[in-house]
């Protein structure tokens, strides 16, 4: 079967942009451990890009996970508004919230896109340097025997 994808439905527009450079940066704060933010660690175009390679159906997953995510203070908190009018701080809190919530959506909720920003986080070159990652391409030593 071929795969087909439609680079052109990837493209997300200002909303989740702002959502997801808002959960980078709460996840990856510019004052953090490591001197990156999230989004000088370029987390918004890594996804866009993997949005651009992921199947529809994935994609209007992810996409529906930003919505939450965005909408989820309104019945939530910490503050009635959406997660981008949140302040830093109340972000956090938001996905704190989330985190610990007795909710089990919320809670898988939060893995996902804590997952996401990782993924995107750790994709950068300065972030792998300064967390000492080393690519090991042969982690099993199979090599060895061939």
């Amino acid at each position: 079967m071929i795969m087909t994808h439609h680079h052109s439905t990837a493209r997300l527009g200002s909303r989740p942009q702002a959502l997801i450079t808002a959960v980078a940066d709460a996840f990856f704060p510019p004052a953090g451990p490591i001197p990156l933010s999230g989004s000088d660690a370029g987390i918004l175009g890594y996804l866009e890009r993997y949005l651009s390679r992921t199947e529809p159906l994935q994609r209007t997953m992810i996409r529906l996970l930003i919505a939450f995510i965005e909408l989820g203070p309104l019945a939530f908190g910490p503050r009635r508004v959406p997660f981008t009018r949140l302040t830093q701080e109340e972000r956090i809190r938001s996905l704190e919230g989330m985190f610990a919530s007795r909710i089990y959506f919320r809670r898988v909720a939060f893995t996902s896109i804590r997952a996401l920003m990782t993924m995107a986080y750790l994709a950068n070159d300065e972030v792998a340097l300064a967390t000492g990652m080393v690519a090991d391409l042969d982690p099993f030593d199979l090599r060895e025997g061939s």
